[in-house]
């Protein structure tokens, strides 16, 4: 999975810095700053890019992946414990 970083300041983005696209898999992360992993599987490339050069990249996490695409919740937090 190759990992993206984006500047929360350049992007107005509070709850993550990073995302990570399996395009063999079709699953795509989203990196939360609480630890938490957001999983989305069945993502084309093409939605990967939409999101890639969004403007509201936030908004676009509630608007496309949240309602139209499978996912998964995982806390890096909880493997400490």
């Amino acid at each position: 999975m190759k990992i993206t970083m984006f500047d929360q300041q350049l992007w107005k983005i509070t709850t993550f810095n990073q995302v990570g696209y399996d395009k063999k898999q079709n699953l795509f992360s989203i990196f939360f700053l609480d630890g938490t992993e957001v999983q989305f599987a069945e993502v084309e490339e093409l939605v990967v890019f939409e999101f890639l050069i969004s403007l509201e990249k936030e908004d676009f996490i509630k608007k496309v992946f949240l309602p139209y695409y499978p996912c998964t919740y995982k806390n890096e937090l909880s493997k400490l414990t």
